[in-house]
């Protein structure tokens, strides 16, 4: 019974199992949090890109996303990429019954990381690669 009651600690080795799950398990939620950075600014440029479709259906009139190096716009709305952050400068014009006239790819960089939004010629459809 004096036994038992002496073993109520943790063994090293349990400590540093422990420990090194904890580590791998963050390192993983760091790289995948860097990702989703570039992944969220990106679906939210396309929301800015479907709106501006929109737009211009519903008003018949021609509306333009602009795309720079630090920022993307359209009409009054400015979405600021983050600080390590840059795209393509182009712009994506739709006109009054939504359609573009020109297939483009825009692109934004973060580090070594690559996201497009590539634009379908004619329907004005966007995906993202």
């Amino acid at each position: 019974m004096d036994k038992l009651k002496l073993n109520k600690g943790f063994t090293l080795i349990e400590m540093i199992f422990v420990l090194s799950l904890m580590s791998i398990m963050m390192l993983l939620f760091v790289s995948t949090q860097s990702v989703s950075l570039l992944n969220t600014t990106m679906l939210r440029s396309k929301e800015l890109i479907l709106q501006a479709q929109l737009t211009a259906i519903e008003t018949r009139q021609r509306q333009t996303v602009i795309f720079t190096l630090n920022t993307i716009e359209f009409d009054s709305e400015t979405l600021l990429l983050p600080s390590n952050m840059v795209c393509d400068n182009k712009r994506i014009t739709f006109n009054a019954m939504g359609n573009i006239n020109q297939a483009q790819r825009v692109c934004c960089y973060e580090g070594s990381r690559t996201k497009c939004l590539v634009f379908q010629l004619g329907s004005g459809r966007c995906s993202l690669e």
